[in-house]
């Protein structure tokens, strides 16, 4: 067999020795590898997990859907929390204001009072009477802390004056409190007044 014979590629010889490519040939062998090539990726790809992950997400989607939302606090209770920690505050940052300068007006006048002021205190909280000029100043002052005080806190009237509108407020712009901000209302005013013992008592 000649070499042109074994060689597919050449169709035949010129008379000066040029040799013709069958390039019909090496096409129909590329596409014929480009085929095979297809079949296989056909045959090795699994598209079931696909099927698994949009279902997962499927019920997820389903579950968010049917998720229940939170009630929120009704305008009207969510007023009295508010004002309930607005009295709070008032009354524990005036209070403290009020006894520190009635304290300070009676340190200014009698000096010698600061060496008296908690034995002086203990007498006048259990209803003891003063002994002496310097305890009497000081129950005095102590007297005048107390009035001031029991003036700062909301009274109930006050309260209702201040509840009625705030909460026609919140419903008027639908300001709603949440659940968590129920717990943090509630856990301020309640553990306030326990720091408010610690902190601010002689």
């Amino acid at each position: 067999m000649s070499e042109n014979q074994e060689n597919p590629l050449i169709l035949e010889s010129g008379a000066e020795n040029e040799e013709t490519v069958d390039f019909s040939y090496l096409m129909s062998q590329e596409t014929e590898e480009k085929h095979n090539r297809e079949t296989l990726e056909d045959e090795t790809e699994d598209d079931s997990w696909r099927e698994v992950v949009d279902e997962n997400y499927q019920e997820e989607d389903e579950g968010f859907e049917n998720h229940e939302p939170h009630e929120p606090l009704d305008p009207k209770d969510a007023a009295e929390m508010v004002v309930m920690a607005l009295d709070l505050a008032s009354t524990l940052g005036l209070g403290y204001q009020a006894k520190k300068r009635e304290l300070k007006r009676l340190f200014n006048e009698s000096p010698d009072a600061k060496k008296f002021i908690k034995k002086a205190s203990v007498k006048y909280k259990s209803g003891g009477e003063p002994d002496g000029e310097i305890e009497e100043k000081i129950f005095q002052a102590l007297e005048e802390i107390d009035r001031k005080q029991e003036a700062i806190p909301f009274s109930e009237g006050e309260k209702n004056k201040l509840t009625g509108p705030l909460a026609k407020v919140l419903s008027k712009y639908n300001l709603k409190m949440s659940p968590e901000g129920q717990l943090i209302v509630a856990l301020v005013v309640i553990f306030w007044g326990r720091v408010s013992t610690v902190y601010f008592e002689d």
